[in-house]
């Protein structure tokens, strides 16, 4: 697959960090002692699973639904496309067709639809 260039901003440092698995142990490791601190609630204890899974999941269903469904407003060489019935459930983030087209814009949403 070739490297997209240019228009964004790069971080070699942040990248290497984030594949670290020992950043990742030092994180996860943060992030439960942060949780642990401020829980008000024992009962609170029971969504911190849920906590730790709604990115991988998050990211997970815009990847296949964004491949799978939907439709194409623009001619983007790749296979993202727009999908509006997991969209409201994603709070936005299934437009992926319109987002590579104007990555910039945050108004991608409505650009296809004029």
């Amino acid at each position: 697959m070739a490297r997209i260039l240019g228009y964004y901003p790069e971080g070699p440092l942040i990248d290497r960090m984030g594949s670290s698995q020992l950043f990742q142990v030092i994180f996860a490791t943060a992030y439960t002692c942060f949780y642990i601190a401020f829980v008000t609630h024992w009962w609170l204890f029971l969504l911190f699973p849920v906590h730790y899974l709604r990115g991988p999941i998050h990211g997970a269903i815009i990847s296949w639904c964004g491949h799978k469904y939907g439709y194409t407003n623009f001619d983007n060489n790749d296979q993202f496309k727009n999908t509006t019935l997991f969209d409201f459930l994603m709070l936005g983030e299934l437009f992926q067709n319109n987002y590579l087209r104007h990555p910039k814009s945050a108004n991608s949403v409505n650009i296809g639809s004029r």
